[in-house]
């Protein structure tokens, strides 16, 4: 059932997240972490990439958050994905090993990475 417009479903305090490492060239690791609701549905994103206080995961954390948020406020994850996949920045072509095994794939950016990882852990979903 939708939620009522402008209420926010709060995750529980207590909830299953899985966590993942995407590497960047050069070796940089970044972790992605989904939390989701008791019933199987995506809560919570989490990004933690580069150093504590620079620019890059400052905007990354905001960027998680703002996804969050939408999908707390019942916003469909197969519409909150198209909104942000194939973003594309300079130097793009981000090796990601955690999703390699099943569905080998890079990405155009740090965040269509991100977004690439979520659809291969919601295909249908």
């Amino acid at each position: 059932m939708p939620l009522a417009r402008g209420v926010r479903e709060k995750p529980p305090t207590r909830r299953r997240s899985d966590t993942y490492s995407l590497s960047l060239r050069g070796g940089k690791l970044v972790h992605v972490t989904l939390s989701y609701y008791g019933d199987g549905r995506l809560s919570d994103l989490f990004v933690n990439a580069a150093t504590p206080g620079s620019m890059l995961r400052t905007s990354f954390e905001e960027w998680a958050r703002a996804v969050s948020k939408q999908l707390q406020y019942g916003a469909p994850v197969d519409e909150v994905l198209k909104t942000h996949k194939n973003t594309h920045c300079e130097g793009g072509n981000i090796h990601c090993p955690a999703v390699e095994g099943i569905h080998g794939w890079y990405a155009s950016s740090l965040w269509d990475a991100v977004i690439q990882l979520v659809e291969a852990e919601h295909e249908g979903g």
